[in-house]
């Protein structure tokens, strides 16, 4: 038997611990876009918020004036 090994071709451990990282990059990627769309519904929150405050501010200016 031969204990030659190819320099060049990538090592079972490292294949794991770089998809390890690959994975550990797609998790973080997937929290920013979560952060990013808690911000969005946030922002959709207060608009309708907004826009309802005004739909009562309207109606009981015809109910009253």
């Amino acid at each position: 038997m031969s204990d030659y090994t190819n320099p060049f071709e990538t090592k079972p451990i490292e294949k794991v611990k770089n998809e390890v990282h690959e994975i550990n990059r797609n998790i973080n990627k997937i929290k920013t876009d979560l952060i990013g769309l808690k911000a969005d519904i946030s922002i959709i929150k207060d608009y309708i918020k907004q826009k309802q405050a005004k739909e009562e501010e309207i109606s009981k200016g015809w109910l009253w004036g």
